[in-house]
Parts: structure tokens; C-alpha cells; sequence
């Protein structure tokens, strides 16, 4: 397993995430909403809105996936936030940065991941919109195209703070429109089923 190194402007872009006070914060629709729709539409078992913290990704949002945290040390999204581009990886397995990764060889048995970064401000890549299955994927090549997903923030409803208050995804589709999933597992909201 090759952890993932720290991205140029880590010192700049821990601080945007802060300020975002985004961290340890309750469940909200407009993060729920793009990861349950994430599930259903690309048919894979796990959609997430993770966030890349100093040693940990935290899960805003986590469909599919029954914890809120990982080590950042064996996170895919810390690799993902290390390029504009949809980090892909068809068959982890085959990879020698994740083959041995224990996300892979263990629960959850990831096989496939597609990360797009969460950008803020000037473009730091505070998290990704990521999405997971258990079985190898691929993309056609004209869904390779770089993406990148926004985030925007600023003082919510009738603040005065001037600190951020509101987060919210503005380019969740650009990820819908960037790949095409074939032989994926089904995943309803009721439980997981494997297609044909």
C-alpha cells in the first residue's frame, strides 16, 4: 500500500477546510441527497462526501458505509484531492497503491473507486465526491475528461458573521456526466443486491 503524500498547498488547504466548519457536523439533505442519488444512478453500494482532514477523511455524507471516518494513511479520496482530475481505479486490486490497502482486503472489499475533488476559493481540494463498488468497473474513454466539483461557501441566511455558514455541492452532476458504469452491483435503498 503507498499512503498518499500530502498536496503541495496542504498547509493552505487544511486551513480552508477550518474555515469551512464543515468537520463533525450533523447529517444535511444537500449533502445526503447527491450520494443516495449517486447509489441508485451508477448502481455501486458506496457514495460519499468525504473530507480530507490533517489525519483522517471525514464522511459528511456516507451511503452505503456505516462509518464516519477512516486514517487518512489508507483514504482513496487523499489520493483523489492530489489532482483536478476524477481519480479512477478500475480494479484496486491491480493497483500497487491499493492492492493491499485493508479498505480493500477487508470491509468494505473495495474493488472500484471514482473520486472527483471538492474545490474551494483559489482551488483548494478540500474532499471529494467519491463513489465505491465491490466489483471491478470501467469507464469508456470519453468519460475520462478532467471534472471537478465544486463547492461554494459563504455566511448563511441572515448572518452578519461574515464566517462561513453554509456549504453546499454546485457541480454534483459534472461527475454524472463524466462517467458511464458497466457491470456494477445494484444498489437499492433497501439492501445490496448484485446484477446479472
Amino acid at each position: 500500500m503507498k499512503s498518499p503524500p500530502a498536496p503541495e498547498d496542504e498547509a493552505a488547504r487544511i486551513a480552508t477546510l477550518r474555515e469551512l466548519l464543515i468537520l463533525d457536523s450533523g447529517p444535511e439533505e444537500r449533502f445526503d441527497a447527491p450520494t443516495a442519488y449517486c447509489t441508485t444512478r451508477f448502481r455501486v453500494e458506496i457514495a460519499l462526501v468525504s473530507f480530507v482532514d490533517v489525519d483522517r477523511q471525514w464522511f459528511k455524507s456516507a451511503c452505503g458505509l456505516d462509518v464516519h471516518q477512516t486514517a487518512r494513511e489508507v483514504s482513496f479520496c487523499a489520493h483523489a484531492i492530489l489532482s483536478d482530475d476524477i481519480l479512477v481505479i478500475e480494479d484496486a486490486l491491480a493497483d500497487e497503491r491499493f492492492r493491499d490497502n485493508p479498505l480493500v482486503t477487508g470491509p468494505p472489499h473495495i474493488r472500484f473507486c471514482a473520486g472527483a475533488p471538492l474545490t474551494v476559493g483559489a482551488g483548494h481540494p478540500v474532499g471529494t465526491l467519491c463513489l465505491i463498488g465491490t466489483r471491478p468497473c470501467s469507464l469508456d474513454d470519453g468519460d475520462r475528461a478532467p471534472a471537478r466539483t465544486r463547492v461554494r461557501h459563504g455566511p448563511g441566511p441572515g448572518s452578519t458573521s461574515g464566517r462561513p455558514g453554509r456549504i453546499g455541492l454546485t457541480d454534483h452532476r459534472g461527475l454524472r456526466r463524466q462517467a458511464r458504469w458497466t457491470g456494477s452491483p445494484t444498489c437499492t435503498s433497501a439492501a445490496v443486491t448484485t446484477s446479472p
